[in-house]
């Protein structure tokens, strides 16, 4: 109360001061006077150059960025995704080396982030961004955790203290998620441990999952300009077939995944030379362990007709181990000089893979005379792999609205062959890429932002990949992933060749409302070998490979309108039409060697419409409600057997009380109202959606 009055008082004595009005908007935000905040951050923005006599143009540079990473957040509680990732990629370009910006784009991601980890292509932007965030931050800002999200001012309204906060959330079908964590802030010094469980059932047979993530971590500042950063992390996972189908029937029953993760162990070192020159050292050790048992599975077998090969479906059961290990370090040095921001970096990375097959049965071919055959041999590889690369970008601010990121990086990768697809095969595949990028964050007038990136790259061998300091993002749109191919319907993929171009332009229309137009064109290729198996009257079963190459093209174009009502609502809504396509090619076989429907090498396509819209209430007194509804239709080509589009709407509601200071936050909800069940092709990267109507409790707590 005593805050928010002097805050009134300040506005009023000093008008055209922008940090009044900054601090007024923390202290609404506080209050679940959500509206208020947004508005009272955007007029900050606004004078913040009435201040240049006052301060650089370095620091206020750091204030546009702060500024933008706040509002950016403030945009996100009232439902304005997309304007709150474009003021995030703002911000950056803004100050680089300001980590809240970095912050807010790994919470960003982090939402989109698949939470069963099929499929990963946000993996690597999330985890660099956060790391990004956590070697920039103060000791004292408390951003070691990501459940605690402090932004950068907000932090000079807390003390040294040690804290705990606390999600829970469960789901009438019995699922369980919880997340803890136990922090404490100590002047130079920092710590947080936290632990998150999923046990969820799922909405088909064998979706069970359960999983377990411990984290410690601290930070310590060595001295006014040194800071050290550890992180150790154990995760532990046993799940069954959480593969998006097509149908549910289409899941595999007894199909098991554990994977063992004891422990990553990840240091970071930062050093400040001076205002605007920051070096940055990232070092780590990974591992992992995965198990996985596979029933009434295999690969195509290879046999001759007539002097030509046939490929003929195959049915075995089979038990792979792998055993990962790999270490990493980063360079990178961040150095501001006038209209130039400058981030160059160097990265290091080599390990080991070891793998072993096992096919547990024999294994039987369809529509042959002789329905047993000898079991195929067990197979085992171990090969070391290598990612040698370095990178220089600049951001250049031509004008005060307009910023270009120009860029380029070479990599150098060598890995296993055929780690991945049994029948497995030793040896190495190596590729050096040179990726050019370019972005471009362009303000013709304070009401309109026009950004666009262009960016090539190359994926790793597994989650090393995502252990990466270099840029993510290029004006706000992501430039790094795990994987670009749907690993749900293209498998786990290493040294895959990534292509991305996006643009946006995003208008805010008088006071209360946003609006905006987006595209996106993404592509990857790889080259792989897939086991096979060889058969001949002769000899029998034998291992076998073969080459494949996949194509992968995506082109998306979205619109978005929100709008805010008073002080108290919020409406919007977001329409985005995604076109999908995969091919796969086997170069060394002709096409006559696929008779059968399901190995078929034509490419397969699927065209989302999606109609997503909300409405928000927010009362100061901390009661809101939320509904939103969801529509799909998707159409599928080049199936054989045929897989029809589907066409349906879901529809959420959300019900719920905020204490004041976000302490304690409490909320009930309906997921999928009319228990609408679906069939969608999962060549569309899409989140899982409900099958039945499910009861959502969820409560959250912060102290």
């Amino acid at each position: 109360v005593h805050a928010r009055s002097e805050l009134e008082l300040a506005k009023e004595l000093d008008p055209s001061d922008p940090t009044a009005w900054l601090y007024s908007a923390l202290v609404n935000l506080n209050q679940n006077r959500l509206n208020q905040a947004v508005r009272d951050l955007e007029q900050s923005k606004r004078l913040n150059d009435n201040r240049a006599v006052y301060r650089s143009g370095l620091l206020l540079d750091q204030d546009r960025a702060v500024r933008g990473a706040n509002l950016a957040g403030a945009y996100q509680a009232v439902g304005l995704g997309e304007v709150a990732v474009a003021e995030a990629g703002r911000a950056m370009a803004s100050d680089y080396a300001n980590y809240s910006a970095h912050l807010f784009l790994a919470d960003t991601y982090n939402a989109l982030r698949d939470p069963r980890q099929i499929n990963q292509r946000y993996e690597t932007a999330w985890l660099s961004e956060y790391l990004m965030a956590n070697l920039l931050s103060p000791a004292a800002a408390g951003a070691i955790s990501q459940t605690l999200g402090e932004q950068d001012y907000a932090r000079f309204f807390e003390r040294n203290r040690v804290g705990f906060v606390s999600s829970s959330k469960y789901l009438s079908r019995g699922d369980w998620i919880q997340s803890a964590a136990q922090y404490g802030r100590f002047d130079r010094f920092s710590y947080a441990a936290e632990m998150s469980y999923r046990s969820e059932q799922g909405d088909r047979p064998n979706e069970e999952s359960t999983t377990t993530q411990v984290s410690v971590q601290f930070k310590q500042e060595i001295s006014s300009r040194d800071s050290l950063y550890v992180q150790t992390l154990y995760s532990s996972s046993d799940q069954g077939d959480l593969t998006p189908h097509y149908s549910p029937t289409d899941a595999l029953a007894g199909f098991k995944v554990k994977e063992r993760q004891e422990p990553l162990l990840v240091a970071g070192y930062h050093r400040e030379w001076s205002p605007g020159s920051h070096s940055l050292l990232l070092v780590g050790r990974l591992t992992d362990e995965l198990t996985v048992r596979s029933p009434r599975s295999g690969p195509f077998t290879l046999a001759s007709a007539g002097g030509l090969p046939v490929a003929i479906p195959t049915v075995t059961d089979a038990a792979y181990r792998s055993e990962f290990e790999a270490y990493t370090a980063e360079w990178q040095q961040i150095l501001e000089r006038g209209a130039h921001t400058w981030v160059a970096g160097a990265r290091a990375q080599f390990g080991q893979v070891n793998a072993r097959n096992d096919f547990t049965s024999a294994a039987r071919l369809n529509g042959l005379p002789f329905p047993q055959t000898p079991n195929p041999a067990a197979t085992e590889v171990g090969a070391g792999f290598e990612r040698y690369g370095i990178y220089l970008y600049d951001h250049w601010k031509l004008s005060p609205t307009l910023t270009i990121v120009p860029g380029i990086a070479l990599d150098h990768l060598r890995y296993p062959l055929n780690f991945r697809q049994a029948p497995l095969r030793g040896g190495t595949l190596g590729s050096d890429l040179v990726e050019p990028k370019f972005g471009v964050v362009w303000t013709p007038r304070e009401s309109t932002l026009i950004r666009g990136a262009i960016s090539r790259s190359l994926s790793g061998v597994s989650f090393d990949q995502s252990f990466q300091l270099e840029p993510s993002q290029l004006a706000g749109f992501g430039q790094a992933f795990r994987s670009l191919i749907p690993e749900a319907v293209g498998n786990a993929n290493s040294g895959a060749e990534m292509r991305a171009a996006s643009v946006a332009w995003d208008q805010r229309i008088g006071s209360n409302t946003w609006a905006g137009v987006n595209g996106t064109w993404l592509e990857s290729e790889v080259d792989r070998y897939a086991g096979a198996f060889g058969l001949s009257l002769l000899n029998g079963f034998q291992n076998d490979s073969v080459l494949q190459k996949l194509d992968y093209r995506e082109r998306s174009a979205g619109v978005y309108v929100h709008r805010l009502i008073a002080d108290e609502w919020s409406i919007g809504t977001r329409y985005r039409l995604t076109y999908s396509e995969l091919e796969e090619r086997h170069p060394e076989l002709p096409s006559t060697a696929f008779p059968a429907a399901r190995f078929s090498p034509a490419a397969s396509s699927a065209l989302l419409h999606q109609l997503r819209s909300y409405l928000q209430f927010q009362h100061p007194g901390g009661f809101f409600a939320v509904g939103e509804s969801i529509w799909n239709r998707q159409h599928n080509l080049g199936y054989v057997p045929d897989q029809p589009g589907d066409d349906f709407w879901q529809f959420d509601v959300h019900v719920g009380y905020r204490w004041p200071n976000r302490r304690a936050e409490v909320r009930v909800g309906i997921l999928n109202l009319t228990d609408r069940d679906y069939r969608m092709n999962p060549l569309s990267v899409t989140e899982v959606l409900p099958r039945d109507r499910t009861l959502a409790v969820s409560l959250r707590l912060n102290f």
